[in-house]
């Protein structure tokens, strides 16, 4: 399957012949679960939490996306599903949903990169703008007109920095919005967000960017909101339900945009 995928993947199959291991993979299924008055999982995570799994092959992108594939213990069919090392708050991030595939390579690779790829990135995309959305809102509560310095304090230099290294893969979206949900006006805004730039090339996507002393941050804090919610409007699956506010909200560190996700806190130890 994995040679039919787009792009270029390793795969490797992890054996779970004591239960703390398929336990350790259970714990990193990034799929739909339960919710209050409804017993709904994605097949994946259902089949590892519900039954015992002997085994698993873990297929990873050459952009960082980690798949699990196991059989059915019931029939011939396999589940396929997201891997993430990173939790969510529940409600604030609709997970990609494992699907069920036959033993057919080539059929199963199309439904994969069709279906499940595609819920994966709209995840990963809705994830990182919830963020960015709690960076804004805790950066403009923090920071008055008059009270940024230069260079910027070093908080408020990360969180903008994590925008940055965001922001292209946003404005990618966008403009691959459906026809007549950017018109004329919004894409010389989207040319104006674009001076952001990204993380020069090899620096560490764990510190924060250098921060221009002059427009691009101070465009960011007065027109990002427009940003994330043209985000929100042509991407209306990216809108996320009600969460608390986030006054006093402590700022993300800066982390580069991967199509895989980061590591999963407080996560057990993986074996992979």
């Amino acid at each position: 399957m994995a040679e039919h995928l787009p792009g270029q993947w390793s795969v490797k199959v992890e054996n779970y012949s004591l239960p703390v291991w398929q336990e350790d993979l259970a714990a990193c299924v990034w799929d739909a679960s339960p919710r209050p008055g409804s017993e709904f999982y994605g097949p994946l995570l259902h089949t590892v939490e519900k039954y015992r799994v002997p085994w698993a092959a873990v297929l990873r992108s050459d952009t960082g996306t980690e798949l699990a594939l196991v059989q059915d213990p019931r029939d011939e069919n396999y589940h396929v599903g997201a891997l993430a090392r990173h939790a969510y708050p529940d409600g604030e991030v609709e997970p990609p949903h494992s699907i069920t595939v036959q033993p057919s390579a080539v059929a199963a690779a199309r439904r994969v990169a069709s279906v499940l790829l595609a819920d994966y990135r709209r995840a990963v995309l809705q994830s990182h703008l919830n963020d960015l959305s709690d960076d804004l809102a805790w950066a403009q509560e923090a920071f008055e007109p008059g009270t940024v310095l230069s260079p910027p304090q070093p908080d408020l230099a990360a969180v903008f920095a994590r925008f940055t290294v965001h922001a292209p893969d946003l404005i990618a979206a966008l403009r691959r919005a459906a026809p007549g949900m950017v018109g004329r006006q919004e894409a010389a805004f989207l040319e104006r967000m674009d001076a952001f730039g990204t993380q020069p090339p090899g620096s560490d996507p764990g510190a924060p960017a250098a921060v221009p002393s002059f427009d691009p941050l101070a465009l960011w804090l007065m027109e990002g909101t427009e940003l994330i919610g043209l985000a929100r409007t042509a991407h209306p699956a990216l809108t996320p339900a009600p969460a608390a506010a986030v006054s006093g909200r402590a700022p993300a560190v800066a982390s580069a945009l991967p199509a895989a996700l980061p590591p999963r806190a407080g996560a057990a130890p993986s074996r992979r």
